[in-house]
């Protein structure tokens, strides 16, 4: 099927091309070579010098008619205020002085007193946005802009609430069939797209000739020279370093005068001004690295062209959208955001540029991946199959909808980094929502194509978990989530909102699967991280009102398994486990839990002892991490009790277990860390000589093992405690009965350290073959895969 499309955009006043136009232009061109559908670029003049131009602009927008062509594609401001049956939004990003930059203004966000005649104007800024407001919403500003100038100041409180709701009547659920962004930046600032919508996340490439390799000459950056590149910190942190290597600087912009000013005492800094594009190419090509440090970017371009010339890029870790394109240690470095933390990179990679070329070579290979064909297929895929009333076969057009009774991030314990990973990987195939309840309500983009909405637990829910636990002596307050979530009305209106654009949802553990059902009539699958009753069991089982309640937990079950497609198991024991207590027949897909082991680096026990006598620690240390999930408060009890006999050792334990009220008290060579941040749990699995994992109970499989493994710690597991895990005994770690624990510690810790480092870097090995996540989802990507026709449907039920 052949389309029209028109790209809808504005022309600056006076006209200076930049990114916006380059993008336009590139992505019609990559329409017209790798599509059938006819395109056309309008543009139209759109000064905004001041507030009477911009809100001119709006009015036209507004006004025009393009109803011949089938789609319409806008990405910025006023251009989305078109009126179209089929209108995508491919966001640059909004007007920001009166968003995102405009609390460094220092301005009130509070309305002005208005006069009586633009009284009305106060009702239609709070109105549900509706594209019927537009007549009186321009005819009053323009009779205030008129009368009353002073209180349209811009940017001001007025001018800015004009804006949003202007920006919210065009980008209303409805009017946009399909909302993308050129960054999870972009996607993820506050008020730039409607709550609850699905943002697809599309990198764009850079269009024309591209940039090659070349020598390796000088340092390179190219930039309008305005506050928000922060050029000046360049400069600042090039004065710091010792070297004579040139720093070449390209661009234009308010700021020139003022910087050169401040080098004129530094002959190593040289000022290009304005270049050719071919120029440009040219400096890329020979530079020794690329650094790039604006202030939060929505994506910058300038990092594409840098990895394109297999150039390292140097960014800092508030830099935005340049983020997303740098990977730290891999493709560049991405530092601390001050003057100084740039110059200490600066002066390494000037000391050491070898390593800095094969960051420079790892960025050509990813930049490759950033292509007009993917993008254009992305943008258009939506449109085509809404267009043609047909199912098109590409997995990125689906929206899978996730629910759980816990956030993914931050993430703090087993489920939630499965949580996190899992869907992080599904969504590289597909836009992913996770829904999720917690103590706080957030909307967050955790990673491209990856939305989280939490959505707070009611002061309800709070007391109904509290006589849960009265009435069980258990702490379960997810069980409460089946009780009381359908009365938790702004986490239901989200779930609806979400659902509306969903393809396939999918319920993390049985407890929301009557809130999903209340909203969402399409295909379940259900992602069963373990046997909810067996967990369960232990907690419930001594007394009436909890044996009543583990059989509410057994029925929930057997229903959310009855009603799903397909069952999401992390082991096949725990699909035969559902076998036998509910004989249910469905689809069971293995999904095993894994680790990002790119994300955690080995440490060879050399290197922790060094660590350990650093710290003043002259014994060996000895590592159980856990939540305060039932069957790990059971194993942190054996880790007491070894702790009491070995008082020889140093004994850490990590995680929220550590606050269970059990261990509140614990013998003298028990150190209790708790909670800790992702740096601090990366350096204890780093410092750590040996690692429990003494599991007597519980399902599923342990992400503890995986981290240990990872990391190059070596491990003495119970034999439950690598259920669904293929490692070997002897081999990778030691597998003892919990009663052997005791003897087997301090045998193992006596060994000769080179048979350890054998045991830690074959356990890695094997982590890494068959527990990365990413490994671990691709038999659910495969999945999504079969689910691309109706047919297919019927393949992934079994």
């Amino acid at each position: 099927m052949s389309l029209t499309i028109a790209l809808l955009a504005p022309s600056p006043v006076p006209y200076t091309p930049g990114g916006a136009e380059n993008l336009w232009q590139g992505l019609q061109q990559a329409i017209k070579e790798h599509t059938s559908h006819s395109v056309e670029c309008l543009n139209l003049p759109s000064p905004e010098r001041n507030f009477s131009e911009l809100l001119s602009s709006y009015r036209r927008f507004s006004e025009l008619d393009l109803r011949h062509f089938d789609v319409v594609i806008s990405g910025k401001y006023p251009a989305w205020m078109i009126d179209h049956p089929h209108h995508v939004c491919y966001m640059l990003h909004k007007l920001r002085g009166v968003y995102d930059t405009y609390s460094r203004t220092g301005l009130p966000t509070a309305l002005p007193e208005l006069p009586a005649v633009l009284q009305p104007l106060k009702t239609l800024l709070s109105a549900r946005p509706e594209r019927a407001l537009l007549a009186d919403l321009f005819s009053l500003c323009e009779l205030g802009l008129d009368r009353f100038p002073q209180l349209f100041a811009f940017p001001g409180p007025l001018t800015r609430a004009v804006v949003h709701q202007l920006d919210a009547i065009a980008q209303r659920p409805g009017a946009i069939k399909h909302y993308a962004a050129i960054s999870a930046t972009v996607a993820a600032r506050q008020q730039y797209f409607p709550s609850g919508e699905p943002v697809s996340i599309i990198h764009p490439p850079i269009s024309g000739k591209q940039p090659t390799p070349g020598k390796h000459q000088y340092v390179f950056t190219a930039s309008r020279l305005d506050k928000p590149k922060r050029i000046d910190w360049l400069i600042d942190a090039y004065q710091q370093v010792s070297t004579d290597v040139p720093f070449k600087i390209a661009g234009t912009g308010p700021q020139t005068e003022h910087l050169k000013a401040a080098t004129r005492n530094d002959p190593r800094i040289e000022w290009l001004g304005h270049v050719s594009d071919a120029e440009l190419q040219a400096y890329y090509s020979d530079a020794m690295f690329v650094p790039f440090v604006p202030d939060d970017e929505d994506y910058g371009l300038i990092t594409l062209e840098a990895m394109h010339a297999a150039k390292a890029v140097l960014t800092t870790s508030d830099a935005g959208g340049v983020t997303e394109l740098v990977e730290n240690g891999v493709t560049g470095n991405i530092c601390q955001p001050s003057p100084s933390a740039i110059a200490t990179v600066m002066q390494q990679w000037l000391d050491d540029p070898v390593p800095v070329q094969n960051m420079g070579q790892a960025g050509y290979q990813k930049a490759q991946e950033i292509n007009w064909h993917a993008a254009v297929n992305q943008l258009l895929a939506r449109s085509e199959v809404m267009l043609s009333g047909q199912r098109r076969s590409h997995l990125c057009r689906r929206h899978i909808v996730v629910t759980a009774t816990l956030p993914a991030w931050p993430v703090q314990g087993g489920g939630q980094s499965r949580l996190f990973h899992l869907y992080r990987e599904v969504a590289k195939h597909c836009p992913v929502t996770l829904v999720a309840l917690g103590d706080e309500d957030s909307d967050q983009w955790l990673a491209p194509n990856f939305r989280q909405i939490v959505r707070r637990y009611t002061d309800t829910q709070h007391r109904i978990s509290g006589g849960i636990y009265n009435a069980t002596g258990a702490e379960i307050s997810d069980v409460l989530a089946e009780v009381t979530t359908c009365a938790n009305l702004s986490f239901m209106h989200t779930l609806q909102r979400v659902c509306s654009n969903a393809s396939l949802a999918i319920v993390s553990h049985p407890y929301l699967h009557r809130a999903i059902r209340a909203v969402w009539a399409g295909p379940l699958v259900y992602e069963a991280q373990d046997v909810e009753y067996d967990v369960k069991s232990s907690a419930l089982q001594h007394s009436e009102n909890g044996r009543r309640l583990l059989r509410r937990i057994a029925r929930l079950e057997k229903d959310c398994l009855q009603d799903s497609r397909a069952t999401l198991v992390c082991a096949q024991e725990d699909a035969q486990r559902f076998q036998q207590l509910y004989q249910i027949s469905g689809a069971m897909i293995e999904v095993p839990n894994g680790t990002d082991c790119s994300a955690i680096p080995f440490t060879p026990l050399t290197q922790r002892y060094q660590t350990l006598a650093a710290l003043g620690i002259k014994v060996d240390v000895i590592l159980f991490m856990g939540s305060r999930h039932l069957p790990n408060v059971e194993a942190a009890h054996q880790v007491i009790e070894l702790a009491k006999q070995l008082p020889e050792y140093e004994f850490w334990l990590m995680g929220s277990v550590c606050d269970h009220p059990d261990f509140l008290s614990v013998p003298s060579n028990v150190r209790r860390l708790g909670m800790v941040s992702e740096p601090m749990r990366l350096q204890v699995l780093a410092t750590a000589t040996l690692a429990l994992n003494p599991m007597l109970s519980g399902s599923g499989t342990n992400l503890k093992m995986l981290d240990y493994t990872a990391a190059g710690l070596n491990v003495i597991s119970t034999e439950f405690g690598l259920r669904g895990l293929k490692f070997n005994d002897k081999q990778d770690l030691i597998i003892a009965d919990i009663g052997d624990f005791l003897r087997k510690i301090p045998a193992f810790l006596q060994l000769e350290a080179d048979k350890k480092l054998a045991l830690a870097q074959s356990a890695r090995a094997t982590t890494e073959s068959l527990y990365d996540w990413e490994a671990c989802a691709r038999p659910f990507v495969q999945c999504l895969t079969e689910l691309e026709a109706e047919q297919g449907w019927a393949q992934f039920t079994g």
